[in-house]
């Protein structure tokens, strides 16, 4: 406890940057589409699809450039349990968030699928300013994205195959 105690006295994150961090990737975009949903219920609908499609196609285009960047680094940490953790902790999210969900299938879905993908933005901001000279950290936060991405896939086509998609 203790070394606990020390190592957490070296963490150096103001609180008010990870809200503004928050609102600025999380809330202010969720508020907008919830605002657009009341205010035009039928085209919001209709764009859905788009806008989801247009989204993962900007943060693949957006995380390519960063995965070549921090590809060695990545490289090294496969085979030294680096990624057996990483999955495990996305299998151990998914089965509580799916475990937690209540009786909905939806729900389910939903909070597997959002208690295995964290928010990378926040980890990057943590890990920049208390580690801001160890290199592994982007790696391993690109490393974990790609790690529940996959994990997040597997357990949407395991819900497909059971008759309930996994939305998310």
């Amino acid at each position: 406890p203790d070394e606990l105690m020390s190592w957490a006295s070296l963490m150096h994150f103001p609180p008010i940057a990870v809200a503004r961090l928050i609102g600025i990737t999380i809330l202010s975009p969720l508020l907008a589409g919830l605002v657009l949903r009341h205010a035009a219920p039928r085209w919001a609908a209709s764009a859905a699809p788009w806008a989801s499609r247009l989204g993962t196609i900007l943060l693949v285009a957006g995380l390519l450039p960063v995965l070549v960047q921090v590809w060695p680094a990545i490289a090294s940490m496969v085979g030294d349990g680096s990624v057996a953790a990483m999955a495990a902790v996305v299998a151990v999210a998914i089965a509580a968030g799916h475990g937690l969900g209540g009786p909905d299938a939806d729900e389910r879905s939903t909070l597997a699928l959002a208690s295995a993908m964290r928010h990378p933005g926040i980890a990057a901001a943590i890990a920049s300013l208390n580690m801001p000279d160890e290199p592994r950290v982007p790696a391993a936060i690109v490393l974990y994205l790609l790690v529940a991405t996959l994990g997040t896939a597997l357990y949407g086509a395991w819900r497909r195959r059971r008759g309930r998609p996994a939305r998310g």
